[in-house]
């Protein structure tokens, strides 16, 4: 069998062998950055060297027959591919949600318990509750971490304020050093934490997503930081800034330098840097 499903986990070969009692097969969990592994005899499962970094998902198991018998039906049917999915549609979400606790209804209802105030690998997770409308989530090592950081980027959400009076706020009355980048050397936007709000909102796929269902994506991106963090910590390579946004930076800072020793005028400086990020 090319994959294989136990306890709640999809594994894919790693490597297989004849051994003494039968074939042995070496099986990695198909969740990328996980360590987990299983090894099996003749399709009998013999061992679990390795732990996940994730909870199992006994619906995503339950639906991987749907979605090859889906993906067979689309290539032999004409009718449109909509018609083929919407059917079953609500039987996935329900199948989904069962395994999900109760979502409470009220925010005073909220009370978590075992493995939702928990990493992955049980260190506490939950680390401020105000029993009413914040919750915080991290770990101690995480913490230690971000106040390391150099720069953290952040994103105020309290509060809708009219368009007029949020430009005058942020950008008329505050004061310049808050909010000019003419001397920033790197990260001058939030676009990092727009990614990762987007990345967060297509796995939840919905507006208002279980509570329970939003917790278990943060702990698997604890679970993946944490892995990051140990591969830089062994030399892993850290992904790098693509080639285009380099340059920009590098003409960004010949201009800097241009303006300050008096070769080009503050109307040159801002039309080249209006031509470079294209704001004209």
């Amino acid at each position: 069998m090319a994959n294989a499903q136990v306890a709640g986990y999809r594994y894919c070969v790693k490597t297989r062998k004849q051994g003494r009692d039968g074939e042995l097969v070496y099986w990695k969990c198909t969740e990328m950055d996980c360590p987990g592994t299983v090894n099996t005899t003749d399709n009998l499962v013999t061992r679990f060297p390795k732990d996940h970094n994730h909870p199992p998902s006994h619906a995503d198991i339950k639906a991987k027959p749907f979605l090859s018998h889906l993906s067979e039906k689309a290539r032999t049917c004409l009718d449109p591919l909509p018609t083929l999915y919407y059917p079953c549609k609500s039987s996935l979400y329900r199948q989904r949600n069962s395994e999900l606790p109760r979502q409470p209804l009220t925010r005073q209802d909220i009370d978590l318990q075992g493995e939702w105030r928990e990493t992955s690998t049980g260190q506490n997770f939950e680390l401020s509750e105000d029993g009413d409308t914040i919750l915080v989530f991290g770990t101690s090592d995480n913490l230690r971490h971000l106040s390391q950081a150099n720069t953290i980027i952040a994103k105020e959400l309290f509060k809708l304020v009219h368009f007029n009076d949020y430009v005058t706020e942020q950008w008329v009355d505050r004061e310049p050093e808050r909010w000019n980048h003419f001397s920033t050397v790197g990260t001058r936007t939030t676009n990092h934490l727009e990614g990762w709000h987007h990345k967060l909102n297509n796995q939840l796929n919905k507006d208002h997503p279980n509570l329970f269902l939003i917790i278990q994506k943060l702990q698997n991106t604890q679970a993946a930081t944490e892995i990051r963090l140990i591969q830089y910590a062994a030399g892993g390579k850290r992904k790098t800034c693509k080639l285009k946004y380099r340059n920009i930076n590098n003409t960004m800072t010949q201009l800097k330098e241009r303006l300050q020793q008096g070769q080009i005028n503050v109307y040159q400086y801002t039309d080249a840097v209006s031509h470079l990020l294209k704001l004209g």
